[in-house]
């Protein structure tokens, strides 16, 4: 049997056009109505331009972005992107701290896994899916999908950074995804996911995962599960999603422990779903949830 990964390669960012001094630049991607002027920005090109954001529109048009102007300190000669000018890479305090977290961090837990899976000869089948263009609404995993690669008696479970909420919260683990603000994902997928984890965690008192409906955004498994594929999701809790600091922009954060448990518990799920791990769990919690009708049946049953 094959599982299929799946984690996106976008993030909110700036499409900025030619010229110099004052430039056009649209912004695409979720974020908050909140006025950019001030923000810092990088172009990235030929060379690498720093910039200022000196007008918002702060108005979304579909399919065009949100308008703004930005001030360049150097020529931009062809249309580029930017983004925020903030720390590529920090680790603090426990915390990875980053310009980019969602979902680049989705898109290297995806590496580490086959890393893992090479060093330690593990024989399965498995697909890495990464995808472009998810924050402007799923177009890459849409495509992907009807290609058919990805026969659909694979499940696709979706890896992403999603924003941290009261009930999952950082540095308790990483989240056994029920569902997002769109749909809930397969129930046979999501319980086997669980019941693998609670047995991790059973042996390794370390070993942090929590399960939870994260409705702070949706994810791939909601495209794919439209496209007729089981599908689950596994998620590690965001701070300031999509860059949304209280006050300003701000770098992402995930909490360095859970997102170690969470590459630690893919390659213990590919070792056991290609061992036909799933089955054994559908048994036994069919075991469990009609056992105690079993264990009455013949005081219950109807009398000739």
């Amino acid at each position: 049997p094959a599982l299929a990964f799946v984690a996106h390669m976008a993030h909110p960012g700036l499409e900025v056009m030619p010229g110099q001094g004052r430039v056009a630049a649209r912004v695409f991607g979720g974020l908050r109505p909140r006025d950019l002027t001030g923000t810092p920005v990088r172009v990235f090109g030929e060379a690498e331009v720093t910039a200022r954001v000196t007008e918002d529109s702060r108005q979304v048009v579909p399919g065009l972005g949100r308008a703004v102007t930005i001030e360049v300190d150097a020529p931009i000669p062809t249309r580029t992107f930017g983004m925020w000018d903030l720390p590529p890479f920090v680790l603090s305090d426990g915390k990875v701290h980053a310009r980019v977290i969602d979902d680049l961090a989705g898109v290297a837990a995806i590496f580490a896994l086959f890393a893992a899976l090479a060093e330690h000869d593990v024989e399965a089948s498995v697909y890495g899916l990464l995808t472009r263009a998810e924050e402007v609404g799923f177009i890459g995993a849409h495509a992907l999908a009807r290609t058919g690669i990805v026969p659909k008696d694979v499940p696709v479970i979706s890896i992403e950074m999603s924003p941290a909420l009261p009930l999952a919260e950082q540095g308790k683990g990483f989240v056994v995804r029920v569902g997002d603000r769109l749909t809930l994902f397969d129930p046979d997928v999501t319980q086997y996911m669980i019941e693998v984890a609670g047995g991790i965690a059973a042996e390794d008192k370390s070993f942090q995962h929590q399960k939870r409906i994260l409705d702070g955004g949706a994810c791939e498994a909601s495209l794919f599960r439209q496209m007729e594929y089981r599908v689950g999701g596994l998620a590690v809790p965001l701070g300031n999603y999509h860059n949304q600091g209280e006050t300003c922009i701000a770098p992402e954060n995930i909490a360095l422990a859970d997102y170690e448990n969470l590459v630690r518990f893919l390659e213990v799920l590919v070792v056991d779903y290609s061992r036909g791990g799933e089955g054994d769990v559908r048994r036994k919690t069919r075991d469990r949830v009609l056992g105690g009708f079993d264990a009455f049946a013949d005081r219950i049953a109807p009398q000739p």
